[in-house]
């Protein structure tokens, strides 16, 4: 999985909107709680990739850092990246997304190579650098995300009934 700038835990932490959004229960309550991530890890959480920055205004660097414990703890691989500048949202840090940020950006240059360290994947190359097209990121980030869902749901959602409305 690649996290960047993650919610993570329901603990003083917490980005609470986001978790009341998420799990649709109020702060307080074991439904909330429920949605600290990681309390979740264990031996078959997928690999990550994470990058967060020290002075995000948002979502507290203690959430990235709570999960790399737990990722270290369940031994599960990861790489962590914390940049010592940089506020919340900043994507991938170039002009199109409204935040360029050169020093951050190379958060996009140690997610390929991490992707290849440990899925054996190559980045497109074009007159000798990667290729950075905003659609190869989504696609990348989209791929790894449902295949991590999907572990994550078929391991840890099998718990909770969700009921959905029924198709008309």
């Amino acid at each position: 999985m690649i996290l960047g700038y993650p919610v993570i835990t329901a603990d003083e932490y917490a980005h609470v909107e986001s978790l009341e959004n998420v799990s649709g229960c109020r702060q307080g309550t074991p439904g909330y709680a429920y949605f600290s991530l990681d309390r979740h890890v264990n031996e078959r959480t997928c690999p990550a990739f994470l990058w967060h920055t020290v002075t995000d205004d948002c979502v507290p660097a203690e959430n990235s850092l709570k999960l790399m414990a737990a990722l270290q703890k369940a031994k599960v691989p990861y790489e962590a990246h914390l940049f010592p500048s940089g506020g919340h949202g900043l994507s991938v840090c170039t002009q199109e997304t409204g935040s360029p940020d050169p020093y951050n950006a190379r958060w996009m240059e140690l997610c390929l190579a991490w992707l290849g360290r440990t899925f054996g994947y190559t980045p497109v190359k074009r007159g000798g650098k990667f290729m950075s097209s905003w659609w190869l990121i989504v696609g990348i980030v989209a791929g790894l995300l449902l295949l991590c869902l999907n572990h994550y749901a078929s391991n840890t959602f099998q718990r909770i009934q969700i009921k959905l409305p029924k198709k008309k």
